[in-house]
Parts: C-alpha cells; structure tokens; sequence
C-alpha cells in the first residue's frame, strides 16, 4: 500500500488536488477566501482492495501533520464541512432532522463540537450543511463520513480566520456548492 500527498496554495487555480470554480465563488462572497489543499492518496495494487484500511493508512499520515504539530496545532484549527448531497424533501420529518440529527443515526458526532446548521431551498427540495470542529479523536469519524457524504470536506484554517467570516449562512452555504471535482479525501488549509 502506498500513500502520497498532494499540494496546492491555491485551490481557485487548475490543480492537481482540490479545485473550485472562481467565477462562480466571486458571484457568490464577497471576497475570496485564501484556501490551499493536501490530499492523501492511498493506492493499492493487491486485490480485494479495503477502503476502511486505506482510509486508516491516509489518517495515519495526516495525524502528526494536523495535530501533532505543536506550531500547527496551535495557529490552527480543523472543520469538517458538510451537507446532503441530494436534494431532500420539504417534509416536515427532514426539517426536524435537519444534518446533524440525521447524521448522528450512523456517526458518533459527539467527538466533533458541531454548529448550527444552514438551509437551502429550491424547487428541488431543501438540503442542510454545517460545520463542526474536529479534535484528533474524530479525525477519522470525520474521514469516513467524508467517504460517504461526497458534499463533505475539511478545512484547516488559522484559529481567528474561520470563526465569522467562514461559519455565516451565506459562506457556509455558498463553499458547499463549489466544489466542482475530486470527491476524495481532501485537507484544506
């Protein structure tokens, strides 16, 4: 098994690891927000291949780089992003639910200090996202969530940057929806 790691100090620039669509985020905020990315890319030659040992082998490796590292993990703290995918129904049940509570039936969140969530609507449906702060011990809660939620990501921001400006509804809302490609395991920073 091998793992590499990925690069970027701009992910509004064609990259090799994590890109957003700046015409559509100048639309959309009001400034854009200065974001890099790391990816971990856990390959396997040998069959049956085991996601849940890959993600294992990329969390490994990302911990002493995240947390770790005291001048890091002093200036900066991990988010988890997150929203459904799908667009859900307008029912009544979904908007009782919303993210965290429907989230919660298959995740242990209680490692993650989780904020309130954000509603979109269309003609669609609704769909819900948030935002949580993620300590070591959800790391991994976080990675596999991140598998199987494709509208989930984490950031890795400066302690005082993300606080306002990235938890509104408005940037909250509008990063979700830029993503335009690799759905893999992604750490933005």
């Amino acid at each position: 098994m091998n793992t590499r790691k990925l690069n970027t100090k701009n992910v509004f620039v064609e990259n090799d690891c994590f890109c957003f669509d700046s015409t559509r985020a100048e639309k959309l905020v009001p400034k854009l927000p200065k974001l890099g990315a790391l990816c971990l890319i856990c390959s396997e030659t040998e069959l049956p291949r085991d996601l849940g040992i890959m993600d294992n082998a990329c969390a490994e490796n990302a911990i002493p780089l995240l947390f770790e590292n005291v001048t890091l993990s002093n200036r900066y703290k991990l988010w988890l992003f997150t929203a459904h995918c799908p667009w859900q129904p307008k029912s009544v049940m979904v908007k009782h639910q919303k993210l965290w509570k429907g989230l919660s039936r298959k995740w242990d969140l209680s490692t993650l200090r989780l904020y309130d969530e954000v509603m979109s609507e269309s003609e669609e449906g609704i769909r819900f996202a948030g935002v949580g702060e993620v300590a070591q011990d959800g790391f991994l809660t976080s990675i596999l969530l991140m598998r199987e939620e494709p509208s989930s990501f984490l950031i890795l921001s400066e302690r005082d940057n993300i606080s306002a400006e990235m938890k509104s509804s408005l940037t909250l809302t509008s990063l979700f929806f830029l993503l335009i490609r690799n759905q893999n395991l992604q750490l933005i920073g």
